[in-house]
């Protein structure tokens, strides 16, 4: 294949995510789906008689704080004056926005941007391909805080997310429910493309695909000098546990007072609709156990000259 980052924040250069790929064009925040498809169209047209694999990165529904950057002007121009100056508070991390008339607005108008931009990569490809010659992945990597009602980091809002797929091997006019994670995406693509995937990638391929399936999704947060966050999900409950210290810039946390609890999945979070049952924890316990592993610090701190 031919691989190319044609759009992107340059972060898979530094985790490996796009080791090897042949082209790299990296430039974080300004990633407009918009500019990202014509990208695409002019490099397909330039490299028709090449296998490609093209990654595209956009943000046109990533939530920023406002004094920082500024928001689409179509947003900006029929908002009351109101409106376009709630939620301005300084630079707060976007994962942490509040609600607002303005973060409301602006992300459902980046929602209709990319569709709008997408739906002119897909006529495309419609046009110039059959439907074996293509194969379309699309998933976003985290949810947004701007429609929660109670906030809270690794809550249904803020690690739901979309995951849908098109073309070559893919059937057809089919949606799933199935518990599904970002490390998935790879066993996937490795089975519809036929090639080999390592015994060390911890993904699963869906049933969907004639794969296991998932029986468990981790969600969690590492954000230095916040508590830890993890959710741990199944189909039918939820398992939280949060730190009382703080994570330390190397990534691990103490976890030896961490509040534990399972829930409904319908009602994570919730005060009073905890459930003290043996067999959940038994099943809960090795496994978030397992995960935790190069997180939990056990209350053992190295930190280098510029943490202490």
């Amino acid at each position: 294949y031919a691989t190319t980052n044609l759009m992107g924040d340059g972060i898979g250069i530094y985790n490996g995510a796009t080791r090897g790929h042949d082209r790299l064009l990296a430039a974080g925040y300004r990633l407009l789906a918009y500019a990202g498809v014509e990208r695409t169209i002019r490099h397909l047209e330039g490299l028709g008689d090449s296998d490609q694999f093209i990654f595209l990165h956009t943000a046109d529904l990533h939530p920023w704080p406002y004094p920082l950057f500024q928001i689409t002007s179509s947003v900006q121009a029929r908002l009351t004056l109101t409106e376009r100056l709630s939620g301005a508070e300084g630079s707060t991390p976007s994962p942490y926005l509040r609600a607002t008339p303005l973060s409301a607005a602006a992300c459902i108008q980046g929602i209709r941007d990319l569709d709008r931009a997408l739906g002119t990569l897909f006529a495309y490809l419609e046009q110039h391909y059959t439907p074996d010659e293509y194969l379309v992945n699309i998933y976003s990597d985290h949810g947004v805080p701007v429609f929660s009602e109670h906030h809270y980091i690794v809550s249904p809002e803020m690690t739901h997310a979309a995951w849908m797929m098109r073309g070559a091997g893919v059937p057809a006019g089919i949606t799933v429910s199935e518990i599904t994670s970002t490390v998935d995406i790879y066993p996937t693509l490795a089975h519809i493309l036929h090639f080999p995937v390592g015994e060390y990638v911890d993904g699963v391929l869906p049933q969907i695909f004639g794969g296991s399936g998932r029986e468990i999704a981790f969600s969690n947060s590492l954000y230095p000098g916040r508590t830890y966050c993890l959710r741990a999900r199944t189909r039918e409950h939820t398992f939280h546990l949060e730190s009382a210290d703080t994570l330390l810039p190397n990534g691990t946390v103490d976890l030896a007072r961490a509040v534990t609890a399972c829930y409904p999945r319908g009602e994570e979070g919730i005060a009073g609709r905890e459930i003290d049952d043996p067999s959940l924890r038994s099943f809960f316990y090795p496994r978030v156990r397992d995960f935790l592993t190069g997180i939990a610090s056990n209350g053992e701190v190295f930190p280098p000259p510029k943490e202490v």
